[in-house]
């Protein structure tokens, strides 16, 4: 029996050996793998402190027009750099709209604090938004606004020469674009998405005509030069290039990427699988996929650091950057301002509220167009259409009366992120509901014609219109109810990239059978010039 005891023995510490050697094992590869961290804040809305020359009716009214605290942008920024100091990242990426207006001392600012970060031995990328260049800015004085010297496209890559134009392998020379490879094995295509804007430069110079159409071409070259050295490609940009909302190419447009449906899907076939982006403010991060399914494109869109929720991202790629964890964090006081989120919160209620009507302004047509299909059943029951609005400034001024609450609350949970863990989800769709019933008997003055009237009309006007909308957002669900509907938890998530294919251009899905010649994006063309072409499956270089 002794015997037997002791065998057992010898097995339980042999066993407890290689358990112990397993994990310990486990643990050492597990720390030994190289991970970078980037930390990403977007649309600071930076201005020089030295703007605010006297408090009163002129800031006071630039605030009354934003959903961002300007007054405290300064400040903010200078909290974030102390945050990024102390979390120790290898990268920060800022995808524009770093200043409040394009004003350069605002710019000399900006770089004041972004370079207090560099001492420290962390890269910092950025790239202009649309308030960055070109745009007039102000001295605030009492009440009266005096105006600030601008910044132009020359001047910002001049000003951040130290926060990636200096260390770009290449410049686009139809925009402020340039590629970079911050660490071994990642490329990062910087991409100035203005395309909206005619030009960035002072001199008018034709070849510096800003085109994103023509910036594409160098963008997708680029993307297939790091897939063949075997390097992850990720871009960075202001403007969204995936949807983050149901309707919001067609509601919102200049907050989205011009043709960015179509683009988003070339970006997918040279390899470009991950794009940083701000612009809209929102939380949000959305997911596309090829029209097999078999290959997908993720758009991670930061909210501003000076509107509600006030956030930032840290971003960890594993070493050959096929996995990446996504984490949000927000900022949560500064000298000034003791409790950041009920401030951005107060603000962001009240911006929605005075700009209800100009929301409004985007549905009047379809509104009238409801009216008049009914026409002739509000006739039968004796409502007057001229008891309708008239103008979109009545239209206006009513769904602000009547859903200027409800949409102030919905913005909240949408600007938030996450909006299908918010239980307030679940009641606000009902809330705007009742109050189009309320605005209907408001308008007519009588409860049962107003009912009527919302039986017959309103109601599919809002099913029509805006359910889609309240859908999409309030469910945080992009392409809903279809079979590319898609939830991505907007705070904490794991991402997977596709490796690298050091095969790219033989995966680019393009006419190569004949004898013609194709643009990387797939256009064919019947003359060549300098650039890079596909020629029977094969890359061809012009120089």
């Amino acid at each position: 029996m002794q015997a037997v005891i002791n065998e057992l023995y010898i097995m339980f510490k042999k066993f407890l050996c290689i358990s112990i050697y397993l994990v310990v094992g486990y643990a050492i590869h597990i720390f030994a793998q190289k991970t970078t961290k980037v930390f990403i804040i977007s649309d600071t809305h930076t201005m020089a402190p030295e703007l605010l020359v006297e408090d009163g009716m002129a800031i006071q009214s630039e605030e009354n027009r934003s959903q961002n605290l300007f007054r405290y942008s300064y400040e903010f920024l200078l909290a974030m750099k102390d945050t990024i100091l102390q979390r120790k990242p290898d990268l920060v990426f800022i995808p524009g709209d770093l200043s409040k207006d394009a004003e350069y001392v605002s710019h000399q600012a900006i770089i004041g604090i972004l370079e207090q970060i560099r001492q420290q031995g962390i890269k910092v990328f950025v790239i202009p938004g649309n308030h960055d260049t070109n745009l007039i800015g102000h001295y605030f004085v009492g009440d009266m606004y005096l105006p600030a010297e601008t910044t132009t496209g020359d001047q910002f890559v001049d000003l951040y020469q130290d926060f990636g134009y200096a260390t770009a392998i290449e410049r686009d020379k139809a925009s402020l674009s340039y590629v970079c490879e911050p660490v071994e094995g990642l490329r990062l295509i910087c991409i100035d998405s203005e395309e909206n804007y005619d030009t960035r430069f002072a001199d008018g110079n034709e070849e510096q005509i800003h085109s994103f159409e023509k910036a594409l071409e160098w963008i997708l070259a680029k993307a297939d030069e790091g897939r063949a050295a075997g390097k992850q490609v990720i871009a960075m940009m202001h403007h969204n290039i995936l949807e983050h909302f149901d309707g919001q190419a067609e509601y919102m447009p200049s907050y989205f990427l011009q043709n960015g449906k179509n683009i988003s899907q070339q970006f997918l076939k040279h390899g470009i699988h991950l794009v940083i982006t701000g612009h809209t403010h929102l939380q949000d991060i959305a997911k596309n996929y090829n029209q097999e399914r078999t290959d997908s494109i993720i758009d991670i869109s930061t909210g501003s650091l000076l509107s509600f929720p006030c956030p930032f991202r840290e971003l960890t790629f594993n070493e050959d950057f096929t996995v990446v964890d996504v984490k949000t964090g927000y900022l949560t006081h500064t000298e000034s301002v003791e409790d950041v989120l009920a401030r951005s919160q107060e603000r962001l209620f009240a911006n929605t509220l005075q700009r209800c009507p100009l929301y409004a302004v985007k549905f009047w047509s379809s509104f009238r167009r409801k009216l008049n299909q009914f026409s002739s059943i509000f006739s039968a029951l004796g409502v007057e259409v001229y008891r309708f609005p008239q103008t979109s400034d009545e239209f206006g001024e009513l769904t602000t009366k009547y859903m200027g609450v409800p949409l102030a609350k919905a913005s909240m949970i949408w600007y938030g992120g996450n909006e299908w863990k918010n239980p307030a989800s679940a009641t606000i769709e009902q809330e705007m509901k009742d109050s189009m019933l309320a605005m209907s008997i408001g308008m007519l003055g009588d409860e049962t014609l107003g009912q009527m009237a919302y039986d017959y009309a309103m109601q599919s006007y809002y099913t029509e219109t805006f359910q889609p909308i309240v859908n999409s957002a309030l469910n945080d669900c992009t392409y809903y109810g279809t079979e590319y509907a898609d939830i991505t938890d907007d705070e904490q998530t794991t991402l997977t990239l596709p490796k690298p294919s050091l095969n790219a251009i033989r995966n680019i899905s393009i006419h190569n059978q004949d004898d013609a010649y194709y643009t990387l994006d797939g256009r064919k063309v019947t003359s060549l010039k300098k650039g890079i072409y596909i020629h029977q499956g094969k890359k061809i270089v012009v120089q």
